[in-house]
This record gives C-alpha cells, structure tokens and sequence, in this order.
C-alpha cells in the first residue's frame, strides 16, 4: 500500500469528517476570542479584509471578532443541519 500522511498504515483515516469539523468550529471561535481580547486595527490584510472592514464600520472596533463568531454561527449552522438532514435518508 502507498503512504499516505492522511491514513494510518491499516488505510483508515486518521482523522473523521466530524473531528476536522470541530477542530476548524474551535479554531475559529479561538481566533473570535483572539481578535476580541486584541484588536486589530485597519487596513486589514488578507483574504477576509473585506468582511472584516465590513463589520468594522458596522460594529466599530470590535466588528473583526464579530464576523469571526458570526462564521462560526454560519459553520454551526450548517453542521447542524446537515447532522439533521443525515438522519432522514432512508437506508
């Protein structure tokens, strides 16, 4: 069998789809704590420096950590409804 950094040596992932998920759930709601505790202040950088001078001018200076939690609703969210929406497929 091929290596593969992703699967242990018996082919099994290492991770499952629910633990990724709630790794990047937790990941993000530490960065919402982190942009809370310390501010960042503008021009923002990046990939998400739109949302984040969005929610700045809606918010004022807590609006980054604001969007960050918000993304972590929406993940939620979604997670959620797709736990709900698993249990209804026939089998």
């Amino acid at each position: 069998m091929k290596y593969s950094p992703g699967r242990d040596a018996s082919g099994k992932p290492l991770i499952t789809g629910r633990e990724a998920a709630i790794g990047l759930w937790l990941m993000a709601a530490a960065t919402g704590l982190l942009l809370w505790t310390n501010p960042i202040v503008p021009p923002y950088t990046g990939r998400a420096a739109w949302l984040f001078s969005a929610f700045a001018q809606m918010f004022g200076p807590s609006g980054p950590a604001i969007a960050m939690w918000s993304f972590v609703a929406l993940l939620l969210a979604l997670g959620v409804m797709g736990w709900v929406g698993a249990g209804k497929q026939p089998r």
